[in-house]
This record gives structure tokens, sequence and C-alpha cells, in this order.
């Protein structure tokens, strides 16, 4: 089935960004409770509860989206996150499939005592994926709603910074 193109939802960037941000937490909170390294644990707890966080501010949206959706948008034809990727955004499909890989592997190896600049590296890739989907996505959403976007963008790019800082600090330490 091929979609046709036309605006997203802000409610349906909402729902995409619970989804990213409920996996970044699953990632998180395997690592926090099997992880036998002490640091790679706090990493891992603290980003447990900022992306918990981020899942429940994108939520709160959502309801106040929702209550706002017209009967137009209500007739629509919504698709999931994968037909969305899939379609509008091939390229960036491919990455989040590579990192779903790289997610899988990570927490595969979850138990064992990993390097945390190997932590950090994956959240990385992930906080940069992520800021990656949003802006590829900013073409796609009414022009007056993506304020909103802007600011689940900036919550990601601060998560990143986060990571690079840790990265910059590891790095420091094994010098």
């Amino acid at each position: 089935m091929v979609m046709t193109v036309r605006k997203l939802t802000l409610a349906e960037v909402f729902e995409i960004a619970i989804k990213i941000e409920v996996g970044a937490v699953q990632v998180y909170a395997v690592t926090a409770e099997k992880n036998p390294n002490p640091a790679i644990q706090k990493m891992a707890k603290i980003l447990v509860s900022q992306e918990e966080r981020h899942r429940e501010v994108f939520n709160s949206w959502l309801q106040d989206e929702k209550k706002l959706i017209s009967n137009e948008d209500k007739k629509l034809v919504h698709y999931s996150a994968d037909e969305i990727l899939k379609q509008l955004l091939p390229d960036l499909k491919q990455k989040v499939d590579s990192l779903l890989v790289k997610e899988s592997a990570f927490l595969a190896k979850a138990e064992q005592v990993i390097d945390p600049i190997e932590f950090v590296n994956l959240g990385i890739v992930m906080e940069e994926l992520t800021i990656q989907f949003y802006t590829k996505v900013m073409p796609f959403v009414e022009r007056e709603k993506r304020g909103a976007v802007e600011k689940v963008l900036d919550e990601e790019r601060a998560h990143l910074k986060i990571f690079l800082n840790l990265k910059q600090k590891l790095g420091a330490l094994n010098r």
C-alpha cells in the first residue's frame, strides 16, 4: 500500500515521540538494573528518570492535542510510526532499524561489565537519530504547530549534550 503524503498531525508526532522515549527507557532501565558496573548503573538511572519525564511531557501534550482534534482530522487515515518512517523517511528508517539491532545487542550484554564509553556511545547514537527524526519530520507538520515539535527537539538536544559531556569526561579519565 502506497501512502499519500500529507501533513502529520501533531498527535501522530507525539505518539512517535512517546514510542521513542519508551524504547530509551527500556535500554536504560535494563542497564540500571542488571549491569554490575556502579558508574553505568548511576548514569542509566539518571537517564531513565529523564526519559520517563520526557515521555510524561509528550503524553500530556498528546492528550491536550487529542482534545483539539477536529472531526475532519478524525477522518484522516493514521499511520503507524513504522509506516511513516518507511514511506516518508526511508533513509532514516534504515538508521532506526540499525539502531534497534545495536540496542538488542546492547541489551544482551547489559548483565556484563560494559565500558562506560560504549554505553555513552549508544546513548549518543540514540539521541542523534531521535534529533534526525524530529528534524526530518518537521516539514510534514503544520507550520503553526512546529513550535511544539521544536520543544521536543530541544529536549533531545539537551540529552545529546549530556552524553557528549559524559563522553568528554570519561575520555579525560582514561588518559
